[in-house]
């Protein structure tokens, strides 16, 4: 699988959207993909992130975040 990406920048973070979507050289329609949320952005000096993959009649599939602080 290829993707074409953006990347958004919001709220001091970013997000990607999907511009394109190929398998095997096929183009694929975006509303055919699973949905990605992923964002990073930083608030009191700590990294936050979050990345989940969804399907429209399904719900969530997985989904993971976190945050980091260096010490």
């Amino acid at each position: 699988m290829r993707l074409a990406l953006a990347v958004e920048t919001t709220d001091r973070g970013w997000r990607w959207r999907p511009l394109k979507a190929w398998l095997h050289g096929m183009r694929i329609p975006l509303w055919l993909l699973p949905r990605t949320t992923a964002y990073k952005r930083i608030e009191n000096d700590r990294y936050h992130f979050y990345v989940g993959f969804s399907l429209p009649l399904l719900g969530t599939l997985l989904s993971y975040s976190g945050n980091l602080s260096a010490d």
